[in-house]
C-alpha cells in the first residue's frame, strides 16, 4: 500500500488516511525481524519523511543485531541534513564504530568499516582516522578467506600516509602477496595481484615485479574459461621489458591468439581481438588470417555491443574487406534503429560511400526516424 500511495498521494485521501507510508511503519512495529528491509522499502517510497527518519534513528539504538541495521544506518548518514534533532551525523558515527566491535565476522563488517573511512573529519573525539585504519588491519590478519578481505586490503593500501606506527605500505604488500599463494581459483586473486603490480618500488625485498609477473604467465595456464583471464593477459602485455626470461610479448600474444579460437562467445572477445588487433605485426598468423578471424566473429555476433568497434577497426585495416564489410554495416543497420551505435556505423558507411557495392547506395541505406 506504501508503494501505491508513493506514485499516487491521493489513494491517501481515499482512504481516509493522512500518510499510508507513517500508517504502514506503525503497524510494522519495531520488532520485525525484517523491519530493517521494509523500512528501506517504505523510505524508497518516500524519502526525507521526517517520520522514518526519526523511527529509524530510535530503532538502530536497540536492533544492532537485526539483519538490514547497516542498511538503514548508511541511509542516515547519507541524509545529515534531515536527521531529527537528537540524532547528528557523529552520533551516527558513534553507533557505526560500536557496531564493529565484537561482529567482525558478519558480512557487513566491511561496509560499515568502510563507511566510517570516508567520514574522517566527523568522527567521534575518541576515534581517528589511524584507529579505524588499525582495526582494517586487525581484521585482515584473521580474515583471509572472507570474500571482503582484498576489498578492505585494498582501502588501506589507498592509505598509506594515515597508517599506524607499526604497519607500512611495505607490510600491506606483503600481506597480499602471502594471500595470493593457494587463492589462485579465486575471484579476487586477479585483483589482488593487478594492486601488487602497481606498487613495484614499495614491493618486500623477497618480491620483484619479475617475480610477479611469472605468477601470472603461470595462472594463465589452464584457467582460459576464467572471467579474468583476459584481464591478467592485458597486464601482462603492458610490461614486456618486464617479462621472465622464458616469456616474450610474442609469447603472449600467441597465448591470445589461441585464446580467442573456442571463446567466440565471452563478452572480453573483442577486448582481447583488439589488443591482438594493435600488435598484429607481431602476430604469428597472417594479418589477413587475423582480420578473417574478426570478420567471421562480426558475421556469427551482429548483436553485441561491441560489434561496431571490431566492424570497424577491420574496415580501417584492409581495402580487402571492404565490399564484404559495407555490405554488412547495411544490413546490420536494418532493424537496428534503437542501437546507441546506429549512427556511429550509419556515418562510417556514408563516409565509405564511394565503395558502396552495385547493389546497395545512398538512398537504400536505411534511414533511423527516431
Amino acid at each position: 500500500m506504501g508503494n501505491w500511495n508513493s506514485k499516487n498521494p491521493q489513494i491517501s485521501n481515499y482512504l481516509n488516511e493522512r500518510n499510508i507510508v507513517e500508517k504502514s511503519l506503525h503497524y510494522l512495529g519495531s520488532q520485525h525481524k525484517l523491519w530493517g528491509e521494509l523500512w528501506s522499502k517504505l523510505w524508497a517510497c518516500e524519502p526525507q519523511n521526517k517520520f522514518l527518519l526519526e523511527t529509524a534513528a530510535k530503532w538502530l539504538r536497540q536492533h544492532q543485531d537485526t539483519p538490514g541495521w547497516s542498511f538503514v544506518w548508511r541511509i542516515l548518514i547519507e541524509h545529515p541534513d534531515a536527521l531529527p534533532e537528537s540524532t547528528s551525523l557523529n552520533t551516527l558515527l558513534q553507533f557505526g564504530i560500536q557496531w564493529l566491535s565484537g561482529r567482525e565476522n558478519k558480512d557487513q563488517w566491511s561496509f560499515v568499516w568502510q563507511i566510517l573511512i570516508e567520514h574522517p573529519d566527523a568522527l567521534p573525539e575518541s576515534t581517528s582516522l589511524n584507529t579505524l585504519l588499525q582495526f582494517g588491519i586487525e581484521w585482515l590478519n584473521s580474515h583471509e578467506d572472507k570474500g571482503d578481505w582484498s576489498f578492505v586490503w585494498r582501502i588501506l593500501i589507498e592509505y598509506p600516509d594515515a597508517l599506524p606506527e607499526r604497519t607500512s605500505l611495505n607490510t600491506l604488500l606483503q600481506l597480499g602477496i602471502q594471500w595470493l599463494n593457494g587463492r589462485e581459483d579465486q575471484a579476487q586473486w586477479a585483483f589482488v595481484w593487478r594492486i601488487l603490480i602497481e606498487h613495484p618500488d614499495a614491493l618486500p625485498e623477497s618480491t620483484s615485479l619479475n617475480t610477479l609477473l611469472q605468477l601470472g604467465i603461470q595462472w594463465l595456464n589452464g584457467r582460459e574459461d576464467q572471467a579474468q583471464w583476459s584481464f591478467v593477459w592485458r597486464i601482462l602485455i603492458e610490461y614486456p621489458d618486464a617479462l621472465p626470461e622464458s616469456t616474450s610479448l610474442n609469447t603472449l600474444l600467441q597465448l591470445g591468439i589461441q585464446w580467442l579460437s573456442g571463446h567466440e562467445d565471452k563478452d572480453q572477445w573483442s577486448f582481447v581481438w583488439q589488443i591482438l588487433s594493435k600488435n598484429r605485426h607481431l602476430l604469428s598468423i597472417t594479418e589477413d588470417k587475423f582480420l578473417r578471424c574478426g570478420a567471421n566473429w562480426l558475421h556469427k555476433y551482429p548483436d553485441r555491443n561491441d560489434w561496431n568497434f571490431i566492424w570497424k577497426d577491420i574496415l580501417a585495416f584492409s581495402k580487402s574487406f571492404t565490399i564484404e564489410l559495407v555490405k554488412l554495416g547495411s544490413e546490420w543497420l536494418s532493424g537496428r534503429e534503437d542501437k546507441d551505435q546506429w549512427a556511429f556505423v550509419w556515418q562510417i558507411l556514408i563516409e565509405h560511400s564511394s565503395t558502396l557495392p552495385e547493389s546497395i547506395s545512398l538512398n537504400t541505406l536505411p534511414v533511423n526516424d527516431n
